[in-house]
């Protein structure tokens, strides 16, 4: 699920039917899930770029995928926003060309106060 749950109207049912079609002992992997309190949802939101369905504190997220059947195991906060080029093309040239420095930056941000969780 890639940049999908923020958007479903129902997560609960999403879940759900998630975890009814997959094989006994399938994983479901969560990608892209905004954090309402994280640096690229508050900029986002500051230049009128806002626009996830919902936004979800680590806690919210963690109670929902657990209410619904899934055990979570791993979280990564992406402090750096992963898809820039909605803001800007040649700012998304420049990531794809530095995605790693980068990734290796953000990497370290998250153990920061920058993660605004």
């Amino acid at each position: 699920s890639f940049g999908v749950l923020e958007h479903v109207t129902e997560p609960e049912k999403f879940l759900q039917e998630t975890n009814r079609v997959l094989k006994p002992g399938g994983k479901l992997f969560i990608l892209n899930l905004p954090n309402k309190f994280a640096l690229p949802e508050l900029t986002a939101k500051a230049l009128g770029l806002f626009y996830h369905d919902m936004r979800y504190t680590m806690r919210e997220a963690r109670k929902l995928i657990k209410n619904n059947g899934f055990e979570c195991t791993g979280w990564r906060e992406f402090v750096i926003p992963a898809q820039v080029d909605r803001i800007s093309a040649n700012l998304g040239k420049f990531f794809n060309k530095h995605y790693k420095g980068i990734d290796s930056l953000d990497r370290m941000l998250m153990f920061t106060p920058l993660r605004f969780i």
